[in-house]
């Protein structure tokens, strides 16, 4: 599990390289500044992301979502998706 909640620097290239933590199962980046998740398709292991008022969100940036076969939560409320 990895909280990076309110890290309101936190941007999308701030997120290259955890698609390689193959035992990251939750991963919380409420009210942070990404605007896509998409370098997370290739987790292995992700099973709960939430991405919760992250305002910058953009539809194209959740496509590569649907590629995380392990992905059972997905939260997007409070964004714009």
């Amino acid at each position: 599990s990895l909280n990076l909640s309110w890290a309101s620097k936190l941007t999308t290239e701030g997120l290259q390289g955890l698609e390689q933590l193959s035992t990251l199962e939750t991963l919380d980046l409420r009210e942070t500044a990404v605007s896509s998740v998409g370098c997370l398709s290739a987790s292995i292991s992700l099973k709960c992301l939430i991405l919760q008022n992250c305002n910058n969100l953009t539809d194209e940036g959740v496509r590569g979502v649907a590629a995380i076969r392990t992905l059972e939560k997905l939260d997007l409320s409070g964004t714009a998706v």
